[in-house]
């Protein structure tokens, strides 16, 4: 399987229990969710960049669209505000995720492993923003089935709830992050692989690089 990695978790103590160690892999993999001026939650991608979902609460944003973010500072568990701008958008049912670069320098905040190569019946945990009066809630779940749908998406058995969608899903074996959840119900949650914004955000990366690069003899010409 593809395997994206990054800086991430750090590796936990030997010897701890399943359940104590899905308490930690839960409580290292909040740093990376933030949320908006709504509080409905916002993923790191990876450096610059961040996705949540584009259904509901963010129909409203356009391209250019620049938002309000409030994500880990890096040193700590404080939340600061940081600008991002809009700068692809894909509209439910189909995909359904928003893709925001953060202005203005990254800093110091980490970013997490990426690993889209989760199995069936795969355990992962689904951070959130679920539970009133809490900075971030977490889910347990297993993959139903990693067979994309007709709107591209995974599905896992985490009872979400509203508030929990554009949350990350994590690995529970590695703390990685594999996808983001778009959709819920009672039953099951619609999960979004990472490898379809990871892709978008090298394609407008790709784009702008290009862009300076023809600009670069206009300029020497002009100089």
């Amino acid at each position: 399987a593809l395997r994206v990695t990054g800086p991430g978790l750090a590796g936990l103590q030997p010897g701890l229990s399943a359940a104590k160690e899905a308490v930690m892999r839960a409580h290292a993999a909040a740093k990376y969710v933030g949320h908006d001026a709504s509080h409905t939650p916002v993923t790191v991608l990876k450096q610059g960049w961040l996705v949540t979902y584009a259904h509901g609460k963010h129909e409203e944003w356009e391209l250019g669209t620049t938002v309000l973010v409030w994500l880990n500072n890096g040193s700590g568990d404080r939340r600061i505000p940081v600008s991002a701008t809009v700068q692809y958008k894909s509209n439910a049912p189909r995909f359904d995720y928003v893709l925001l670069r953060v202005e203005g320098e990254w800093g110091e905040r980490d970013t997490p492993v990426l690993d889209p190569g989760v199995t069936r019946f795969e355990p992962y945990v689904l951070v959130g923003a679920s539970a009133p009066g809490d900075p971030h809630s977490t889910r347990h779940g297993s993959m139903l089935s990693t067979r994309l749908d007709e709107n591209g998406h995974m599905k896992g058995d985490t009872p979400a709830a509203e508030g929990d969608s554009g949350g990350g899903c994590f690995l529970l074996s590695t703390g990685a992050l594999f996808a983001i959840c778009v959709a819920c119900s009672d039953q099951q949650s619609s999960l979004l692989p990472i490898t379809l914004p990871l892709a978008m955000a090298a394609e407008l990366e790709a784009a702008e690089a290009a862009a300076r690069q023809q600009q670069m003899p206009q300029q020497a010409g002009h100089g």
